[in-house]
């Protein structure tokens, strides 16, 4: 789609070969940046989640939880 619009508005062929290059090879990286991007965002995500959610009503540095839950019988636990 850019490629042709581009090659119409500069119909030379060597204009229209660079931008068919630029446009495939920046695609990619884009697709590449944008697929490291969302695991990354994916994994930050998950280990707060795993950090604030998934313990007992205390996040990792020992202050009370976000809803403030109390630990429903595991310090009876040895």
């Amino acid at each position: 789609m850019i490629i042709k619009h581009l090659s119409a508005v500069n119909p030379t062929p060597l204009g229209h070969q660079f931008s068919q290059i630029y446009y495939k090879t920046h695609s990619q990286f884009l697709y590449l940046f944008f697929f490291f991007f969302l695991s990354a965002v994916n994994f930050g995500v998950f280990f707060l989640a795993l950090c604030f959610n998934l313990s007992n009503g205390k996040n990792r540095w020992g202050s009370p939880g976000r809803w403030g839950q109390k630990p429903r019988g595991d310090h009876l636990l040895v």
